[in-house]
């Protein structure tokens, strides 16, 4: 066997091993999370939704090290909590405050290991908990409408609107 032919098929299997262990933690993932696969898509880490979603994020909001700058985002609205029932509150009053209603949203945590998750804003909420304590820090987005909620490790959950609405949506037409 030609030693190219042998090199691909070798590529092509060790990318379908990296795919079956993908989908094989993420359902693990959702399971200690106490969350049913049928209610939640996921996205690996090398998926091009998954790079879409965190290239959004990136260029939708200001950056200060790994947190939104939140003080540059006009209309947000920041609250300090931890991870704990007031955390619930508090994710609750965001989304009133914003009138964010029950999109479907995707989480994206601090470890990029970590499989995306896109699923409906009431499941997030119901599951708060177990999401924000899942990783360090955890972003939840919509991007046709243009917002983000951030869990950040230190204690503050922040919520707004960032510079870039559609643009997935976008990108996935001209797809």
């Amino acid at each position: 066997m030609d030693r190219t032919l042998r090199q691909a098929r070798l590529q092509q299997k060790l990318r379908q091993l990296k795919h079956r262990h993908g989908h094989r933690n993420a359902q693990q993932i959702l399971e200690q999370l106490g969350i049913g696969g049928d209610r939640v898509t996921w996205f690996l880490p090398d998926d091009q939704s998954a790079n879409t979603c965190v290239e959004w994020l990136n260029h939708a909001f200001p950056w200060h090290y790994s947190q939104i700058d939140w003080a540059k985002v006009p209309g947000s609205l920041c609250s300090p909590c931890q991870k704990d029932i007031q955390l619930v509150a508090v994710l609750d009053q965001l989304c009133q405050h914003f009138q964010l209603g029950n999109p479907d949203v995707t989480l994206i945590w601090f470890n990029a290991h970590n499989p995306l998750l896109h699923m409906e804003l009431a499941l997030v909420r119901h599951h708060a908990i177990a999401l924000f304590n899942y990783d360090w820090d955890t972003w939840i987005i919509e991007p046709q409408t243009g917002w983000c909620i951030e869990y950040h490790h230190e204690g503050t959950l922040c919520g707004g609107y960032g510079a870039i609405a559609g643009a997935m949506t976008e990108q996935r037409e001209q797809d």
